[in-house]
């Protein structure tokens, strides 16, 4: 089956060539931590356990995991930023948070496919925080920041198209405390914490940069964050239908640019564009750590 990313075939010209959810000890009244916490009105929930291979850190959302079951149209979606010289092409998947209260997001994990030689164990990366995403309206930045991303390791899930084999690896980026991002739901006001509101939705994009693999016509070495039918979702409620996505390069011709159009739509595609096959891309399988609910 051929993979070919329009987005890319100019760039490319260019070139040279089950989770178990647990709870955690209880604060006491008395800790500085139930102090400080109460101080910020950021409020804790029971401990929730990232899924494996994470392993650690409290996770307040997680989409769910991959299913690679055919029937139900397991997917994933071009998500990563590609550099080669002047040339800059970013794929990303925007991901709603439905914030109940406030949270305070202190890191992402993103479960994405790739297809080559095992991916670097760290790479750049970024994310952002977005407030009034709406079709080919990209909103506001409430937060965002450039940290370095971690491989964790293997899901174990995988899935083939076509010839082609992709296995599921988890990155983590956690964030420096200093653009900790604390969002509520409604306006916090006063002299609380408060980056931002998310009434419905705020929406969340994360991902790395180079894979450091070749590209090639066959989209080989190329991350894909990979979707999910929600199951082991973890903590607030997910939205279905409400994910977006965005494709932005520079110089312009050197992708076809996708301005914020619903993630569901992008890989109804047939052929796919930017996607690894067609159809879902409802949810996705990434993560947020943290506290709050």
């Amino acid at each position: 089956m051929q993979r070919i990313l329009p987005l890319l075939c100019v760039f490319l010209s260019l070139m040279a060539t089950g989770t178990a959810q647990v709870r955690g000890n209880a604060l006491s009244p008395g800790s500085d931590v139930a102090l400080s916490n109460s101080l910020t009105s950021v409020e804790l929930v029971p401990d929730l356990t990232c899924p494996t291979p994470l392993a650690e850190g409290d996770c307040i959302y997680y989409g769910g995991d991959f299913d690679p079951t055919p029937k139900k149209k397991p997917n994933g979606l071009f998500n990563e930023t590609i550099v080669s010289g002047s040339t800059t092409v970013t794929g990303r998947v925007w991901v709603p948070l439905a914030v109940k209260k406030q949270i305070q997001i202190q890191g992402l994990f993103l479960n994405e496919l790739f297809s080559g030689p095992t991916p670097p164990k760290t790479l750049p990366a970024d994310w952002e925080v977005r407030s009034g995403i709406s079709p080919g309206n990209g909103g506001t930045v409430i937060c965002g920041g450039t940290e370095t991303a971690t491989r964790v390791g293997l899901t174990g899930r995988q899935f083939t198209v076509g010839n082609t084999l992709y296995k599921e690896y988890t990155y983590r980026i956690p964030i420096s405390e200093a653009n900790f991002c604390t969002l509520t739901n409604p306006a916090a006001g006063g002299m609380l914490p408060d980056n931002g509101q998310c009434p419905p939705y705020c929406h969340v994009g994360g991902g790395t940069g180079s894979s450091g693999g070749a590209l090639g016509p066959m989209a080989t070495n190329i991350f894909y964050l990979s979707d999910t039918n929600g199951l082991h979702h973890i903590g607030m409620k997910n939205a279905p239908h409400e994910a977006y996505y965005s494709v932005t390069c520079t110089p312009a011709n050197a992708c076809t640019p996708k301005n914020f159009v619903r993630a569901e739509d992008e890989c109804k595609n047939n052929p796919p564009e930017d996607a690894l096959t067609v159809g879902g891309c409802k949810l996705f399988s990434l993560g947020l750590i943290g506290t709050g609910k």
